[in-house]
């Protein structure tokens, strides 16, 4: 299932602290989203609401590795060159003649995205580094989780958060997909520090996942 087909869209890491409304059916099957946010001819998928940022730079993402077509992007720097940059990923490639098209999408439940025209890409991650793993996910419950920086950080440990879900509201680990329905382990609670296991830690459902 593409994006163009979800009845809205939007992606940075960054761990959203809002409670979306969610469907109160229960989870039987997790549901996988393959993002695309470009028709067959290369246009915006129907239903974005997209930011234009003129030109861009792009290289490979930090959130999404499943595939070669996601990248990092931020706006070509007119000015001074210690400027900070407003960072999107993941985004999207399109190859067409004259300049690439990136989309970005922070959180895919909604029908916002930002628009690059590629001035210079340095190309995805390495294949080696690619793998199958979501960057966006929605628990049974409608909670949203996004990636952490540092989640594929070699020393990490079961203790560090792989997701964040808002404050003080982390997921450790990746998906268990070996049913149905995928489940991941959920510490919710007031800890001190991001990476601190606290008090309780649950196994909780996932709805909806997106590669």
């Amino acid at each position: 299932m593409a994006i163009a087909a979800l009845a809205g869209l939007s992606g940075c890491s960054g761990a959203p602290d809002a409670r979306p409304a969610t469907s109160t059916q229960p989870v039987t099957t997790t549901e996988q989203i393959t993002v695309d946010p470009f028709t067959e001819s290369g246009e915006p998928a129907a239903g974005l609401d997209i930011v234009e940022k003129g030109d861009g730079n792009c290289w490979q993402s930090w959130v999404s590795i499943t595939g070669s077509n996601a990248r990092r992007c931020a706006p070509v720097l007119t000015g001074d060159q210690h400027t900070s940059q407003e960072v999107h990923d993941p985004c999207y490639l399109h190859v067409r003649p004259g300049p690439d098209r990136a989309v970005c999408i922070q959180n895919p439940t909604t029908g916002e995205a930002t628009g690059f025209d590629v001035v210079e890409d340095t190309g995805p991650a390495p294949e080696d580094a690619q793998r199958h793993r979501p960057w966006f996910v929605e628990l049974a419950d409608g909670r949203h989780c996004v990636l952490v920086p540092g989640a594929d950080d070699p020393e990490s440990t079961a203790e560090d958060p792989t997701y964040g879900c808002g404050s003080h509201d982390y997921l450790y680990g990746m998906p268990d997909t070996t049913t149905s329905v995928w489940t991941i382990t959920n510490r919710h609670g007031e800890a001190v520090e991001r990476a601190e296991a606290g008090p309780h830690r649950d196994r909780v459902s996932i709805r909806t996942v997106w590669f």
